[in-house]
């Protein structure tokens, strides 16, 4: 919610707390369970692959400071053109 709060398109905030409307515009952050202490998030958003992995980063070290993110395949990457970026979280 506040990563849509702090954003606009054509003007007006991607979400208004008045109404709770969430309009769509730069994407979302979400997770997959894939293993017992592992989960992967797929982030197709316009931010660059490193933002998108410090916010991965300090969000699991907010639970767990011995959690790793690792950037799953690499040529399949923003950096070289791919519309999303792949990250696997364990802990």
């Amino acid at each position: 919610m506040a990563y849509h709060l702090n954003h606009r398109r054509q003007g007006r905030p991607l979400f208004e707390p008045e109404t709770g409307s969430m309009r769509e515009g730069i994407g979302h952050y979400g997770f997959e369970q894939v293993g017992a202490r592992r989960v992967r998030s797929r982030c197709e958003n316009p931010y660059p692959c490193d933002f998108d992995l410090g916010i991965l980063t300090a969000i699991a070290r907010r639970f767990e400071r011995t959690s790793y993110v690792a950037h799953l395949d690499e040529q399949q990457c923003r950096k070289h053109g791919a519309e999303a970026c792949t990250y696997e979280v364990t802990w």
